[in-house]
């Protein structure tokens, strides 16, 4: 019954591929990303599986994808048609070319224009980006392992180098810390113990941050070096190769493909949240490849089990994309939509029957679909890269033979749209403190006299009072002592 189903369910999508593809294809973006992944290849079995390398996949500023295709290679000649039917996409919709592309490789060369300047010739005003957390990652070569107790000092010196927190947006959180502080009953806090209660989550929600510049962070990055060389861990270990400067100096060649481009707004304010009494604005950034590397860590989860023939892996590959834009989508929306459904055929019919009804659409976010391109996604890219896209014909045949019920269903939720968790900003936590470059007379008065002492105990938020806390162990045990004594002299 199971298989039955399942097939039913896979002829089902074959049914409304179309409509699936159209939904992709009607999905744009003025930051645009491109990366790739295995991951997701090593699922496809049959003929096609010996000769796929990469699943490439391109997706905007939302964590939308616009496309995704399987791939024999990551080459000009292999993407050249995907690119040329994408930039067809934006003429034919008129919509103005994107302005950024981030990748993880292939930025810049140094006689010639990029990869991917090559790929989107037509968009002559794309500017190519970097991924600062690949950046940093190269870097981090210059270190002998990553183990090294002055490993974490080291790479959030490589961050700050590179990035600089909005002190009006920093001190804005610093208040709504201190007012949530003092709402929990926290008298006085001092200024380490609200940054030490600011979260990760916090900083990446409400805080902005943009880029030094080129000739700032070569100096930055000059001195960090410089005053990394020879410093050593308890046991002698040096935290530097022998070759770091040498790997600083080639590397540096790129610190100009990280920074922000001019003229291009990377944050969004998406709404705002209430702390401690405290407005503040909710940003989403726009910068790197971070969306497409969550996407990347869900994507194996569209195809259940451990593998797929080929027509149901293009059904699983397009339905998983298909609700992962929707969510992006509506996540994106201020004030969300209030119909929850994947089918957006269903959300088209309801919204005409409403207007036709009640005069009035029941979902007026909606938006009707593009037609569809024609473009190619999954496997059919890959069929028709090796001229064999007739393997598609005998779909019914392929529907019953590759039905087996996998160990693991499929996971609804691993489209579900959540903060990406970006690798970058757990370095960057260490530098925000040093947003604003003086200390305000405000935060000096939060320090009680007990502090100024030296008396005053902290826990490990440096939240004071603990002092009163060892007092009162101390004459616990002192009162327990006496008691004791007295027993024994009663005796």
């Amino acid at each position: 019954m199971a298989k039955w189903f399942l097939a039913t369910y896979i002829r089902d999508v074959w049914s409304r591929l179309s409509y699936l593809k159209a939904s992709i294809t009607s999905v744009y973006g003025a930051i645009l990303k491109i990366d790739s992944t295995k991951k997701i290849a090593r699922k496809l079995q049959g003929t096609a599986a010996d000769s796929v390398s990469w699943c490439t996949n391109i997706g905007n500023e939302n964590g939308e994808v616009l496309l995704s295709l399987l791939t024999t290679s990551e080459s000009l000649a292999n993407l050249g048609q995907m690119a040329e039917r994408l930039m067809a996409r934006y003429d034919k919709a008129q919509k103005a070319p994107p302005r950024v592309l981030y990748t993880d490789h292939d930025c810049c060369r140094s006689n010639d224009k990029s990869k991917f300047q090559l790929l989107f010739n037509k968009w002559e005003d794309l500017v190519v980006r970097l991924d600062v957390w690949h950046f940093i990652r190269r870097l981090s070569n210059a270190c002998n392992n990553e183990s090294h107790p002055l490993y974490g000092t080291f790479m959030s010196g490589i961050s700050g180098a590179i990035f600089e927190w909005d002190a009006f947006d920093v001190n804005l959180l610093r208040d709504a810390k201190r007012a949530e502080l003092k709402l929990a009953g926290i008298q006085n806090p001092s200024t380490e113990t609200v940054e030490k209660a600011v979260t990760k989550t916090e900083l990446a929600r409400h805080c902005r941050r943009k880029t030094r510049g080129t000739e700032v962070t070569i100096r930055l990055l000059d001195q960090l070096c410089s005053s990394f060389t020879g410093i050593t861990d308890s046991l002698g270990v040096p935290i530097l190769k022998e070759d770091a400067i040498d790997i600083f100096e080639t590397e540096k060649w790129h610190v100009n493909c990280i920074q922000d481009p001019d003229g291009v707004q990377l944050y969004t304010k998406t709404g705002e949240l209430v702390k401690g009494g405290i407005t503040l604005p909710v940003y989403r950034c726009s910068r790197g490849t971070t969306s497409l590397e969550s996407l990347h860590s869900h994507i194996k989860n569209f195809i259940p089990g451990n593998a797929a023939n080929d027509v149901h892996f293009q059904a699983f590959l397009l339905v998983g994309i298909a609700r992962w834009n929707l969510e992006r989508s509506s996540s994106s929306i201020e004030p969300t939509s209030r119909l929850r459904s994947f089918d957006r055929k269903l959300q088209e019919m309801v919204n005409r029957l409403s207007t036709g009804v009640l005069g009035i659409a029941a979902d007026p976010l909606f938006t009707p679909l593009s037609v569809y391109t024609g473009e190619l996604f999954g496997v059919e890219y890959l069929y028709n890269e090796k001229g064999t896209l007739a393997a598609f014909d005998d779909v019914d045949r392929k529907i019953d033979d590759g039905v087996e019920v996998a160990d693991e269903p499929f996971d609804f939720n691993c489209c579900s749209a959540g903060m990406e968790d970006d690798p970058e900003l757990d370095l960057a936590c260490t530098s925000f403190t040093h947003a604003s470059s003086d200390c305000t007379a405000d935060s000096v008065s939060d320090v009680s006299d007990a502090e100024q002492d030296g008396h005053q105990s902290f826990d490990y938020k440096s939240i004071g009072g603990w002092d009163k806390v060892d007092n009162l162990a101390a004459a616990l045990l002192e009162t327990k002592d006496c008691q004791c004594r007295i027993k024994k002299s009663t005796k």
